[in-house]
Protein backbone atom coordinates (compact mmCIF):
# COMPACT_ATOMS: atom_id res chain seq x y z
CA UNK A 1 0.00 0.00 0.00
CA UNK A 2 1.43 3.33 -1.02
CA UNK A 3 0.80 5.86 1.78
CA UNK A 4 1.36 8.71 -0.64
CA UNK A 5 -1.41 7.57 -3.02
CA UNK A 6 -4.05 10.27 -3.33
CA UNK A 7 -7.76 9.63 -3.66
CA UNK A 8 -11.17 10.38 -2.24
CA UNK A 9 -13.47 9.09 0.50
CA UNK A 10 -16.98 8.17 -0.64
CA UNK A 11 -19.78 7.82 1.91
CA UNK A 12 -22.23 5.46 0.18
CA UNK A 13 -24.87 5.15 2.89
CA UNK A 14 -25.48 5.58 6.62
CA UNK A 15 -27.30 3.36 9.08
CA UNK A 16 -30.11 5.68 10.14
CA UNK A 17 -30.09 4.26 13.67
CA UNK A 18 -26.47 5.40 14.02
CA UNK A 19 -26.74 8.60 12.04
CA UNK A 20 -26.01 10.76 15.10
CA UNK A 21 -22.68 9.00 15.72
CA UNK A 22 -21.65 9.53 12.10
CA UNK A 23 -22.65 13.22 12.19
CA UNK A 24 -20.73 13.70 15.46
CA UNK A 25 -17.60 12.19 13.94
CA UNK A 26 -17.87 14.25 10.74
CA UNK A 27 -18.23 17.35 12.94
CA UNK A 28 -14.76 16.64 14.31
CA UNK A 29 -13.40 16.32 10.76
CA UNK A 30 -15.10 19.39 9.32
CA UNK A 31 -14.62 21.70 12.31
CA UNK A 32 -15.45 24.85 10.32
CA UNK A 33 -18.71 23.46 8.93
CA UNK A 34 -21.89 23.79 10.98
CA UNK A 35 -23.67 20.70 12.25
CA UNK A 36 -26.71 21.53 10.11
CA UNK A 37 -24.59 21.46 6.96
CA UNK A 38 -23.06 18.14 7.94
CA UNK A 39 -26.52 16.64 8.54
CA UNK A 40 -27.54 17.82 5.07
CA UNK A 41 -24.35 16.29 3.70
CA UNK A 42 -25.15 12.91 5.26
CA UNK A 43 -28.71 12.97 3.87
CA UNK A 44 -27.34 13.26 0.32
CA UNK A 45 -25.48 9.93 0.32
CA UNK A 46 -23.85 8.65 -1.74
CA UNK A 47 -21.49 11.61 -1.70
CA UNK A 48 -17.75 12.34 -1.83
CA UNK A 49 -16.75 13.40 1.67
CA UNK A 50 -13.09 14.31 1.19
CA UNK A 51 -11.04 14.65 -1.97
CA UNK A 52 -7.31 14.72 -2.46
CA UNK A 53 -6.48 12.79 0.72
CA UNK A 54 -3.50 10.42 1.18
CA UNK A 55 -4.57 6.79 1.35
CA UNK A 56 -2.96 6.08 4.72
CA UNK A 57 -4.95 8.81 6.42
CA UNK A 58 -8.10 8.02 4.43
CA UNK A 59 -8.16 4.40 5.56
CA UNK A 60 -8.31 5.50 9.20
CA UNK A 61 -11.29 7.74 8.45
CA UNK A 62 -13.01 4.98 6.47
CA UNK A 63 -12.46 2.44 9.25
CA UNK A 64 -13.89 4.85 11.81
CA UNK A 65 -16.96 5.58 9.69
CA UNK A 66 -17.58 1.90 9.15
CA UNK A 67 -17.42 1.23 12.90
CA UNK A 68 -19.96 4.00 13.47
CA UNK A 69 -22.43 2.65 10.93
CA UNK A 70 -21.40 4.39 7.72
CA UNK A 71 -20.75 2.53 4.47
CA UNK A 72 -17.58 4.34 3.35
CA UNK A 73 -14.88 3.55 0.82
CA UNK A 74 -11.54 5.00 -0.28
CA UNK A 75 -11.12 5.30 -4.05
CA UNK A 76 -7.57 6.01 -5.17
CA UNK A 77 -6.70 8.36 -7.97
CA UNK A 78 -5.08 5.49 -9.86
CA UNK A 79 -8.33 3.50 -9.68
CA UNK A 80 -10.32 6.45 -10.95
CA UNK A 81 -7.85 6.89 -13.77
CA UNK A 82 -8.18 3.26 -14.83
CA UNK A 83 -11.97 3.37 -14.72
CA UNK A 84 -12.21 6.59 -16.72
CA UNK A 85 -12.08 6.57 -20.52
CA UNK A 86 -10.65 9.40 -22.54
CA UNK A 87 -10.16 11.64 -19.52
CA UNK A 88 -7.04 13.08 -18.00
CA UNK A 89 -5.53 11.42 -14.88
CA UNK A 90 -7.03 12.44 -11.58
CA UNK A 91 -4.89 14.65 -9.39
CA UNK A 92 -5.33 16.44 -6.07
CA UNK A 93 -5.68 19.85 -7.68
CA UNK A 94 -8.85 18.70 -9.44
CA UNK A 95 -10.68 17.06 -6.57
CA UNK A 96 -10.40 19.25 -3.49
CA UNK A 97 -13.70 21.07 -3.11
CA UNK A 98 -15.42 22.46 0.00
CA UNK A 99 -18.20 20.39 1.57
CA UNK A 100 -21.64 21.12 0.11
CA UNK A 101 -23.83 23.69 1.80
CA UNK A 102 -27.60 23.62 2.09
CA UNK A 103 -27.71 25.82 -1.01
CA UNK A 104 -25.23 24.93 -3.72
CA UNK A 105 -25.93 28.09 -5.68
CA UNK A 106 -25.61 30.57 -2.86
CA UNK A 107 -22.61 30.84 -0.51
CA UNK A 108 -21.23 33.99 1.05
CA UNK A 109 -19.50 32.45 4.05
CA UNK A 110 -15.89 33.43 4.61
CA UNK A 111 -13.01 31.20 5.69
CA UNK A 112 -9.35 31.77 6.50
CA UNK A 113 -6.78 30.10 4.27
CA UNK A 114 -4.74 27.58 6.29
CA UNK A 115 -1.63 28.53 4.31
CA UNK A 116 -1.60 32.34 4.13
CA UNK A 117 -4.20 33.19 6.77
CA UNK A 118 -6.20 35.54 4.52
CA UNK A 119 -10.00 35.41 4.38
CA UNK A 120 -11.84 34.46 1.18
CA UNK A 121 -15.30 33.31 0.18
CA UNK A 122 -15.61 29.58 0.76
CA UNK A 123 -17.02 29.07 -2.72
CA UNK A 124 -13.70 30.30 -4.15
CA UNK A 125 -11.55 28.03 -1.98
CA UNK A 126 -10.47 24.40 -1.88
CA UNK A 127 -11.17 22.16 1.10
CA UNK A 128 -8.78 19.45 2.30
CA UNK A 129 -9.79 17.46 5.39
CA UNK A 130 -10.35 20.28 7.92
CA UNK A 131 -8.45 23.05 6.13
CA UNK A 132 -9.39 25.70 3.57
CA UNK A 133 -6.94 26.76 0.86
CA UNK A 134 -7.24 29.86 -1.32
CA UNK A 135 -6.57 29.82 -5.07
CA UNK A 136 -3.21 31.60 -4.68
CA UNK A 137 -1.89 28.96 -2.27
CA UNK A 138 -3.34 26.02 -4.18
CA UNK A 139 -0.26 25.17 -6.36
CA UNK A 140 2.15 24.93 -3.41
CA UNK A 141 -0.48 23.11 -1.36
CA UNK A 142 -0.99 20.44 -4.02
CA UNK A 143 2.75 20.08 -4.54
CA UNK A 144 3.23 19.35 -0.84
CA UNK A 145 0.65 16.56 -1.03
CA UNK A 146 2.30 15.03 -4.10
CA UNK A 147 5.79 15.12 -2.59
CA UNK A 148 5.22 14.00 0.98
CA UNK A 149 1.57 13.41 1.68
CA UNK A 150 1.78 16.14 4.37
CA UNK A 151 0.89 19.80 4.30
CA UNK A 152 1.73 22.87 6.32
CA UNK A 153 -0.77 23.37 9.10
CA UNK A 154 -1.31 19.69 9.88
CA UNK A 155 -0.50 18.80 13.47
CA UNK A 156 2.21 16.21 14.12
CA UNK A 157 0.94 14.62 17.32
CA UNK A 158 3.54 13.55 19.89
CA UNK A 159 3.58 9.87 20.84
CA UNK A 160 3.16 8.30 24.25
CA UNK A 161 6.82 7.62 25.08
CA UNK A 162 8.23 11.01 24.15
CA UNK A 163 5.49 12.60 26.26
CA UNK A 164 6.48 10.27 29.08
CA UNK A 165 10.09 11.45 28.75
CA UNK A 166 9.03 15.10 28.90
CA UNK A 167 6.90 14.40 31.97
CA UNK A 168 9.81 12.62 33.63
CA UNK A 169 12.08 15.64 33.12
CA UNK A 170 9.43 18.00 34.49
CA UNK A 171 8.96 15.67 37.46
CA UNK A 172 12.64 15.91 38.35
CA UNK A 173 12.63 19.72 38.08
CA UNK A 174 9.46 20.25 40.11
CA UNK A 175 10.51 17.60 42.62
CA UNK A 176 13.87 19.19 43.38
CA UNK A 177 12.55 22.74 43.56
CA UNK A 178 9.51 21.57 45.52
CA UNK A 179 11.71 19.99 48.19
CA UNK A 180 13.77 23.15 48.51
CA UNK A 181 10.68 25.31 48.85
CA UNK A 182 9.13 22.92 51.36
CA UNK A 183 12.17 23.34 53.60
CA UNK A 184 11.40 27.02 54.15
CA UNK A 185 8.29 26.60 56.36
CA UNK A 186 9.92 23.63 58.07
CA UNK A 187 12.88 25.76 59.13
CA UNK A 188 10.82 28.79 60.14
CA UNK A 189 8.03 27.02 62.00
CA UNK A 190 10.40 24.45 63.47
CA UNK A 191 12.07 27.28 65.38
CA UNK A 192 8.82 27.83 67.32
CA UNK A 193 9.18 24.38 68.89
CA UNK A 194 5.48 23.97 69.64
CA UNK A 195 3.31 20.85 69.56
CA UNK A 196 1.53 21.97 66.42
CA UNK A 197 4.65 23.14 64.59
CA UNK A 198 5.19 19.82 62.82
CA UNK A 199 1.59 19.67 61.59
CA UNK A 200 1.57 23.30 60.46
CA UNK A 201 4.89 22.82 58.70
CA UNK A 202 3.59 19.77 56.84
CA UNK A 203 0.43 21.58 55.72
CA UNK A 204 2.33 24.64 54.51
CA UNK A 205 4.85 22.49 52.67
CA UNK A 206 2.06 20.71 50.77
CA UNK A 207 0.30 23.99 49.97
CA UNK A 208 3.54 25.50 48.65
CA UNK A 209 4.18 22.39 46.55
CA UNK A 210 0.70 22.54 44.99
CA UNK A 211 0.97 26.27 44.25
CA UNK A 212 4.44 25.98 42.77
CA UNK A 213 3.45 23.05 40.53
CA UNK A 214 0.41 24.96 39.23
CA UNK A 215 2.43 28.11 38.56
CA UNK A 216 5.19 26.11 36.87
CA UNK A 217 2.84 24.38 34.43
CA UNK A 218 0.54 27.35 33.82
CA UNK A 219 3.22 29.97 33.22
CA UNK A 220 5.42 27.89 30.93
CA UNK A 221 2.55 26.56 28.80
CA UNK A 222 0.81 29.94 28.65
CA UNK A 223 4.05 31.77 27.84
CA UNK A 224 6.02 29.27 25.72
CA UNK A 225 3.42 26.57 24.92
CA UNK A 226 5.70 24.08 26.65
CA UNK A 227 7.22 23.27 30.03
CA UNK A 228 11.02 22.81 30.23
CA UNK A 229 10.57 19.05 29.92
CA UNK A 230 8.51 19.43 26.75
CA UNK A 231 10.97 21.99 25.39
CA UNK A 232 13.80 19.49 25.89
CA UNK A 233 11.83 16.87 23.92
CA UNK A 234 10.74 19.26 21.18
CA UNK A 235 7.07 19.29 22.15
CA UNK A 236 4.44 21.96 22.68
CA UNK A 237 0.86 22.13 23.91
CA UNK A 238 -1.67 23.68 21.52
CA UNK A 239 -5.41 23.89 20.92
CA UNK A 240 -7.11 21.44 18.53
CA UNK A 241 -6.49 23.82 15.62
CA UNK A 242 -2.88 24.60 16.53
CA UNK A 243 -3.56 27.91 18.30
CA UNK A 244 -1.78 28.87 21.53
CA UNK A 245 -3.25 27.76 24.86
CA UNK A 246 -4.39 30.58 27.15
CA UNK A 247 -3.13 30.90 30.73
CA UNK A 248 -6.61 30.07 32.04
CA UNK A 249 -6.85 26.89 29.99
CA UNK A 250 -3.28 25.96 30.93
CA UNK A 251 -4.25 26.23 34.61
CA UNK A 252 -7.36 24.13 34.03
CA UNK A 253 -5.29 21.55 32.16
CA UNK A 254 -2.87 21.32 35.08
CA UNK A 255 -5.64 20.45 37.53
CA UNK A 256 -7.28 18.15 34.97
CA UNK A 257 -4.08 16.12 35.13
CA UNK A 258 -5.01 15.27 38.70
CA UNK A 259 -7.96 13.31 37.32
CA UNK A 260 -5.65 11.45 34.91
CA UNK A 261 -3.44 10.54 37.87
CA UNK A 262 -6.18 9.58 40.31
CA UNK A 263 -7.64 6.87 38.04
CA UNK A 264 -4.50 4.72 38.20
CA UNK A 265 -2.79 6.83 35.50
CA UNK A 266 -5.30 5.55 32.94
CA UNK A 267 -5.82 9.14 31.84
CA UNK A 268 -2.18 9.25 30.70
CA UNK A 269 -2.19 5.76 29.17
CA UNK A 270 -5.09 6.78 26.92
CA UNK A 271 -2.58 8.69 24.76
CA UNK A 272 -1.09 5.41 23.54
CA UNK A 273 -4.41 4.37 21.96
CA UNK A 274 -5.89 7.68 20.79
CA UNK A 275 -5.66 8.72 17.11
CA UNK A 276 -4.50 12.19 18.14
CA UNK A 277 -2.44 10.95 21.12
CA UNK A 278 -4.73 12.70 23.58
CA UNK A 279 -4.68 12.04 27.30
CA UNK A 280 -7.78 12.43 29.43
CA UNK A 281 -6.78 15.98 30.43
CA UNK A 282 -6.22 16.82 26.75
CA UNK A 283 -9.77 15.69 26.03
CA UNK A 284 -11.16 17.68 28.94
CA UNK A 285 -9.39 20.89 27.86
CA UNK A 286 -9.49 20.25 24.08
CA UNK A 287 -5.69 20.49 23.79
CA UNK A 288 -3.10 18.51 21.83
CA UNK A 289 0.61 17.84 22.40
CA UNK A 290 2.51 18.09 19.13
CA UNK A 291 6.05 18.02 17.80
CA UNK A 292 7.51 21.46 17.10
Amino acid sequence: MNSKNIGEIVLKSVNQEKKIEVVNYLSTLFKKASRDKIEVLVQKTPIVLIKGIPEQRAQKVVAKLQRLGGNAEFISASSMEKSSSGTSPASPDKVSQPPPTSSQTESTEQASCSQCGKSHAQEDMLFYHDMWVCAACKPNFVQQIKESGKIDGQLNYAGFWIRFGAKFIDGIITGVIGVLLAMIPSLLIGMLNTEQSSLISSILSNVISVIFSAIYSTWFIGKFAATPGKMACGLKVVMYDGDRVSYGRALGRHFAEWISSMILLIGYIMAAFDDEKRTLHDRICNTRVVMK
